[in-house]
């Protein structure tokens, strides 16, 4: 068993962050697949289509509506905004959900389902677009241009149409009912230079019992309107609305990735702003900003915009208004958002829209691509929700939404260490007739025994969509760390010793190697929970140890061992963290066997001691590198990579169950 010292340890950790699977140049090649999504390559545009072609009456897309009172687009208020997976070196470029299960596919991967239980392949075909069905009973997906379903409980793929895999492709399959989809189809023409021109993109319904099919319009994406006998699409960067009974149409929105909720009330798709200001003589800087909106289906002028993107300026206008050489020829610094959106898509249940976000902003070590979800609702939520939300997305590094929440957002919101790794709502009320909210954030560095409580107010006012963050006012910040073998406190210019490490009992050590790793603090209790990386004095075998200390008995505590595994031949801390209430905690931890480096994470009840290994959790052989991402409160929210995708979920120590993020 190898001996790790404090070197040892750096240098790991150190391999560790640079094992970690950042591939740039595919992140680069991601990014401009995204951009140019509309107009791909040749083989990318073919290999990923579906739908169907023959006759159909349109009497077919009458439905059971029941009228029931309306909320406006313009009345739905954001009641939150949460992305969950982390899109590795395969990118889903369209989710659907129902009932709480997310069908998501991973080009070159398979069909993926995320739930509770993490994210689990369901089926090994190759798609990039797929729909379940309103019973939740089937997928339709196109692959290879051709269209499919899949039975869900038998598992069977049935092949509906084929293209000929040169001109005609089918791709873009949504449901109208449980045997009734839309699709669309492509026929091109190959020029005799080079590329070639699409000549027919074409909507079609088709009755999968019968196999008729019938044409409705030219265009893409199409979302049947339920209770309306209407069809929503785009076409030419406009958001259509077709009436099949008049045969009529309508524009709804510029806009592109139209989705029409289940109980046929709203559009949600994606808009791009553009604006343009001058620099300098024949020097300007165009802006296109793009965001998710929805619309009403029975009145189109009234809309909302539900997500609040920003210019990423990779340069400064000065900086680049000033290199420019004089000229008669203009020149344009083209700026996009910081993040783009595609496929927006509703939930069974008409009350959330998942989407996938990309990033503009790679370089700073965010995400580039994330699938989000935004949930809607005409309640307002309240000052204290919203500090909440706000918290979460600061912490989960979902900037645009933060931002949102604040009158004026700095520019800069989320920093790598330390960094956020919980919060608590303390309390709420108003001052001067304006609202406010109490809230603690903690914060920790990784691989470092290093723990800081802010204590702050945020004043609040409310606006037309809910409440939004006037000003934060930090009240006290309190630190506890290590220090050549000491442990202190220090809140303003008081500093305080707590305890020297050889003030831990003896009956705790073991062998001649001690540092202490990691530790955290609850200022309700006045306790500190700390990681002892110990070496077994018998075996030579690596130990974390979990102790506690109370402030006030001063008195120290054991709470349990972690050591290495079967196939496991050093294991290190690497952060430690507890939850609002002081009553769990869960450590971060690397693994070694050989040259390969991990990392799992593991909770435990401080009263009890007992432990919980938290790769137990996933049911996908798949999973690793199993982390802790923060304290949603009384709630653990933590990541694993499954399949090349980084997963969120939330651990519930209290029952001891994962749930979907």
């Amino acid at each position: 068993m190898k001996r790790m010292e404090d070197m040892d340890l750096d240098r790991a950790f150190e391999k560790i962050k640079n094992t970690l699977p950042v591939n740039h140049d595919l992140k680069r090649e991601l990014r401009k697949n995204f951009i140019k999504k509309r107009k791909p390559s040749l083989w990318k545009k073919l290999a990923a289509t579906a739908a169907a072609v023959a006759v159909i009456s349109s009497a077919v897309f009458w439905t059971n509506y029941d009228p029931v009172e309306r909320v406006s687009a313009a009345e739905l208020n954001i009641q939150n905004h949460i992305s969950f997976v982390d899109i590795g070196s395969s990118q889903p470029l369209h989710v659907s959900e129902h009932n709480g299960k997310l069908y998501m596919p991973v080009f070159g991967e398979g069909i993926f389902i995320y739930d509770g239980k993490g994210f689990t392949k369901i089926n090994d075909e190759d798609t990039y677009y797929l729909r379940v069905s309103p019973d939740g009973k089937q997928l339709v997906f196109s692959s290879d241009g051709v269209l499919k379903t899949l039975d869900m409980a038998s598992g069977k793929v049935n092949e509906i149409l084929k293209g000929d895999g040169a001109e005609i492709y089918y791709e873009e399959p949504s449901w109208v009912d449980d045997h009734t989809i839309l699709y669309v189809k492509k026929e091109i023409q190959f020029n005799d230079t080079h590329g070639f021109t699409v000549k027919e993109s074409g909507i079609y319904s088709l009755d999968l019992i019968t196999m008729n099919s019938v044409k409705l319009t030219d265009g893409e994406h199409p979302s049947h309107v339920n209770g309306m006998n209407s069809v929503v699409f785009s076409r030419d960067g406009k958001v259509m609305f077709l009436n099949l009974k008049s045969k009529s149409e309508e524009i709804v929105d510029d806009g592109r990735f139209p989705s029409v909720s289940p109980d046929g009330k709203y559009i949600a798709y994606v808009k791009t702003e553009t604006s343009s200001k001058e620099v300098a003589k024949n020097a300007r800087i165009d802006e296109a900003i793009e965001d998710i909106w929805i619309a009403d289906t029975t009145d189109f002028s009234v809309k909302k915009k539900l997500t609040a993107n920003y210019p990423h300026y990779f340069i400064s206008a000065d900086e680049w208004a000033g290199s420019l050489e004089p000229s008669d020829v203009p020149q344009v610094l083209e700026i996009p958002g910081t993040y783009s959106y595609y496929e927006p898509t509703w939930s069974s249940d008409s009350k959330s829209i998942y989407a996938v976000k990309s990033s503009s902003a790679q370089e700073s070590g965010e995400a580039g691509n994330r699938v989000m979800r935004i949930d809607l609702a005409p309640e307002t939520v309240s000052p204290a929700n919203t500090v909440r939300r706000y918290l979460q997305a600061l912490i989960a590094r979902d900037d645009d939404y933060a931002k949102s929440l604040m009158k004026e957002p700095p520019e800069i919101l989320t920093i790598s260490n330390p960094h956020p790794v919980g919060y608590r709502i303390t309390d709420e009320g108003t001052e001067n007739g304006n609202s406010y909210v109490d809230a603690e954030v903690y914060w920790s560095y990784t691989a470092n025994p290093y723990y800081q409580v802010i204590k702050s107010r945020y004043y609040l006012t409310a606006g037309a969509s809910g409440y939004i963050i006037d000003s934060i006012k930090e009240d006290s910040t309190i630190e506890v760390y290590e220090r050549e073998g000491s442990v202190y406190i220090a809140q303003r210019d008081d500093k305080e010793e707590i305890f020297k490490e050889s003030d831990i009992p003896a009956e705790y050590l073991e062998g001649d190697s001690l540092r202490l790793a990691s530790l955290a603090y609850n200022p309700d209790s006045d306790s500190i929970v700390f990681a002892l990386q110990l070496m077994d004095s018998v075996k030579g075998d690596a130990i974390i140890r979990i102790m506690s200390y109370s402030r006030k008995a001063k008195s120290f505590q054991l709470i349990n061992d972690v050591k290495a595994n079967d196939g496991v031949d050093d294991i290190g801390a690497t952060g430690l963290t507890m939850d609002s209430d002081g009553n769990y905690a869960a450590l971060d931890v690397y693994t070694q066997s050989g040259e390969t480096f991990g990392r799992n994470a593991y909770a435990f009840d401080l009263k009890s001691g007992e432990s919980k290994d938290l790769s137990a959790l996933f049911t996908s052989e798949s999973a690793e590198n199993i982390s802790t991402n923060f304290w949603d409160e009384g709630r653990l929210v933590i990541s694993a990579t499954i399949d090349q995708q980084t997963v969120k979920c939330v651990y519930d120590p209290e029952t001891g169950e994962m749930s979907s993020f």
